[in-house]
């Protein structure tokens, strides 16, 4: 019996998702990863550690978490590091995170590298959503996280475990829709998970720090010194 493919979505979802994106939720796409890697860059050097350093420990920390308190987390483990409290000290209510995410973090603390701690065909999702804030840039790669999957699958109760195989496809559609949009593939998809977000929040307290996010990026966000290319 041949075995039968997981479902897919398409490109038309994801411009029923954008049609319903209000004005500062595309500006604050636009410069979503810009302005999280001036974030990141600030965190290097408040702690006198690589770029990628800071951002691998980001990536490594965030899933299932909001993005706010993705860089709460980052920050406690990193200031745990430096600080040389030990990995003990780090407790789930401080760290509200898998062990094994923390536990990577920390090695890639300990190497002073996360070169090797990321790989796409294990990891999809934090492979690209580290090179997406490391090289905002110049990244074509795109971050397919729960919420930009569910919006490719126009479906809020979609599970969380992608495929090897809609991972692919879903990052292809945003590539080609980013294409006919004029904006590069991780600018779409910061806009898309903005607006699902506040559509299908998890919770009151998800949607208020998505707001507080997007008007971080609004109030910070340097237009000037970052366009498309």
């Amino acid at each position: 019996m041949a075995q039968r493919l997981a479902a897919v979505g398409s490109t038309d979802a994801i411009a029923d998702v954008l049609a319903e994106s209000t004005p500062e939720e595309w500006q604050a796409g636009l410069f979503w990863y810009p302005t999280t890697h001036v974030d990141a860059l600030a965190s290097s050097v408040r702690y006198d550690l690589p770029l990628d350093v800071v951002v691998g420990v980001i990536s490594a920390l965030s899933p299932k978490l909001s993005w706010l308190r993705n860089v709460k987390a980052a920050d406690r483990v990193i200031s745990a590091y430096v600080n040389g409290e030990g990995r003990k000290s780090l407790t789930g209510t401080s760290v509200p995170c898998y062990r094994a995410n923390v536990d990577k973090a920390w090695n890639i603390l300990r190497s002073g590298s996360a070169r090797d701690y990321f790989v796409y065909e294990t990891g999809p999702k934090t492979f690209c959503f580290s090179d997406n804030i490391l090289r905002p840039w110049a990244s074509e790669l795109v971050t397919v996280d729960r919420h930009a999957f569910r919006a490719w699958m126009a479906d809020n109760n979609a599970g969380e475990r992608l495929t090897a195989r809609q991972y692919r496809l879903a990052a292809a559609d945003f590539v080609t829709l980013a294409s006919e949009y004029g904006v590069r593939p991780l600018q779409l998809q910061a806009i898309a998970w903005l607006t699902w977000k506040r559509l299908y929040a998890d919770s009151p307290r998800d949607a208020a720090e998505t707001v507080e996010q997007l008007q971080h990026i609004l109030a910070t966000a340097d237009r000037e010194s970052w366009t498309i290319k």
